[in-house]
């Protein structure tokens, strides 16, 4: 159920109406946000009560009405709130969790007609469809009570939006329901009616004082029950009485807006030995001990700095470079060190080449590793293995510029020719001081080759992309490819046997990239309940309007933790393979929480 606003009523004496119509109708117009955000100016001057933590036990507080993990705190963002920079953030874990803001903003009994302007905003960050509650006691009579509830949800017949603020304006919004006799039987979820329906029904429905308050009525906000995993924000809170508004805007304390003041600040130097982008941590050697910090805003990264952002620093590790990294950081109350200002700097790694004697090879590469950046090349009758740690050791005139590339040649069946030189460092490996790389055509010139004289059959690769497999009568990309790589050719299949049940049959696809392996093609992606694993067998099935052109590109895409969707087409071929013969990706845009 969509969270909403909730009153509730009680048998009291029934206060002096004092309100008109026309004052009702003119204050309205002041509280007339929309559904929509807005950048919450009103028609006539609101007079602000801001309200933080330090504000709690006073004439705001807390009430745990169910469960132990229900919290509520007052934080920056998310987004931009409708007034100031903050709001009061509401998280739920489990399902018995109701958790609730309380203030003290009605003096006394109050009549529901004296309410002439009513709204608030909201913004989901967890669980969509749901938004945070509002709560009043109130009176219909001097006989009964009951509860209203507001449900935007029940207002705009639709969920509340992701990430985005809503303003709710509940002085004429139709999103009422009752609980609770005897208002229940004309307004209800199947039957809302307005706070004006109900003013109607009972004119002497007014907010009633609570004893345990000093007297005060109370307005809460609410989260909960039955929403586990919920987290949704409240603020820009506005309520007119008789015509005079009071708007109420939730922001966090400013004292704690920067930790760093607080602490006291240590330098740090050494090398980098591990990163970790989720939670924005590395890890680096100080002479024997190893220091654990951690960069909440890329902006502590110096602008001489040789890298810019932790996905950088991880591709760099992760490529086998030295990178030292030196700053200043802060330890924070979580035992967290909070880096304040940071430079990282790449250690040339060609250097140790001077104390080393140079080799030089030639042969055929067999086989790419590009984690460690290693390749395998035949020379003569033995096999060598070779380390490219930097990239610029690839000579211009290369056929081949990265390992990406070069994975991508070797997996398409190329044969590729490398030649450079070498030196053996003190670990053993075979560190790469030049090279270039040479593709060789699969198919060459053969007179004794029928085959490659027959102008309707392809002849490499090449032949097969940008649509040329259809000229040949291939059904798709990948039967091209695998005619030029096997010689197996589904054609002669199809002219042959008038049962096309044996033909691959192409199906659609649509879902999130999980996992992508540049080396083998192969990606993973969530499709409703169920998991898909697809192979890629050449980039150039990737739609040319696609966020992202290539296998590696995605790979990085997933690892900084963007979310990807995936669409298109595959078939699968005779041993069982998901073949896709062409897809999108599109990257999912997320709002800038600041």
């Amino acid at each position: 159920m969509l969270a909403g606003f909730v009153l509730t009523f009680y048998a009291c004496d029934s206060p002096t109406t004092s309100d008109t119509d026309q004052n009702r109708s003119a204050s309205s117009n002041a509280f007339n946000q929309g559904e929509d955000n807005s950048d919450g100016t009103g028609t006539e001057e609101i007079a602000d009560t801001e309200i933080s933590e330090d504000d709690l036990d006073d004439s705001w507080f807390i009430i745990n009405e169910g469960g132990t993990t229900g919290t509520v705190e007052f934080i920056e963002g998310p987004g931009s709130p409708l007034s100031g920079t903050g709001s009061a953030l509401f998280t739920l874990e489990n399902s018995d969790d109701e958790i609730g803001l309380a203030g003290k903003v009605f003096e006394g009994p109050t009549s529901l007609s004296s309410i002439t302007g009513l709204s608030y905003t909201t913004y989901t960050l967890s669980d969509e469809g749901k938004a945070v509650k509002l709560q009043l006691n109130v009176s219909y009579n001097n006989e009964s009570e009951g509860t209203l509830v507001f449900e935007p949800v029940i207002e705009t017949g639709d969920v509340s939006k992701m990430n985005e603020w809503q303003t709710w304006d509940l002085l004429t919004a139709a999103g009422w329901k009752a609980v609770g006799a005897p208002e229940n039987e004309s307004c209800s979820a199947d039957t809302p009616c307005t706070l004006s329906d109900i003013i109607g029904a009972f004119p002497n429905a007014s907010i009633v004082s609570n004893p345990d308050y000093d007297g005060a009525g109370l307005i809460q906000f609410k989260a909960g029950p039955d929403s586990p995993g919920f987290q949704g924000a409240v603020d820009g809170f506005m309520l007119s009485l008789n015509g005079e508004p009071e708007s109420y805007d939730f922001e966090a304390d400013q004292e704690d807006s920067d930790d760093s003041d607080e602490y006291e600040e240590t330098a740090f130097e050494g090398e980098v030995l591990s990163v970790d982008e989720t939670p924005g941590t590395f890890t680096l050697t100080i002479e024997e001990t190893e220091l654990t910090l951690k960069i909440e805003d890329l902006e502590v990264i110096e602008d001489d700095s040789d890298i810019k952002t932790l996905s950088d620093l991880a591709g760099a590790i992760a490529d086998g470079l030295t990178v030292e990294a030196s700053g200043e950081y802060y330890t924070n109350a979580d035992d967290e060190n909070i880096v304040t200002e940071v430079e990282f700097e790449i250690e040339e790694g060609d250097e140790d080449s001077d104390e080393y004697e140079e080799t030089a090879f030639e042969g055929e590469v067999l086989s790419v590793n590009e984690t460690p950046g290693t390749f395998i090349l035949t020379t003569e009758e033995t096999e060598l293995k070779l380390k490219i740690e930097d990239l610029e050791v690839i000579e211009d005139d290369s056929d081949i510029k990265t390992l990406s590339d070069l994975a991508d040649a070797i997996a398409d069946g190329l044969t590729v020719e490398a030649a450079g030189d070498y030196y053996t460092d003190e670990n053993g490996d075979n560190i790469v001081i030049e090279v270039e790389f040479e593709e060789r055509e699969v198919n060459t010139d053969d007179d004794s080759s029928e085959g490659n004289e027959d102008p309707l059959n392809p002849q490499s690769i090449e032949d097969c992309k940008n649509g040329g497999w259809a000229s040949f009568g291939f059904k798709n990309q990948g039967q091209c490819i695998r005619y030029v790589n096997t010689g197996e050719d589904s054609r002669g299949e199809d002219s042959d046997d008038s049962d096309d049940s044996d033909d691959p049959e192409e199906m659609d696809f649509e879902g999130y990239i999980l996992t992508a392996n540049s080396e083998t093609g192969i990606i993973t992606l969530a499709v409703g309940d169920t998991e898909l694993t697809l192979i890629i067998e050449d980039e150039e099935v990737i739609e040319e309007d696609s966020d992202i052109q290539s296998l590696s590109d995605l790979g990085g895409a997933i690892a900084d933790g963007l979310t990807v969707e995936a669409s298109g087409e595959y078939y699968r071929n005779e041993i069982g393979d998901n073949i896709v013969t062409e897809v999108e990706f599109e990257i999912e845009e997320d709002d800038d929480d600041d």
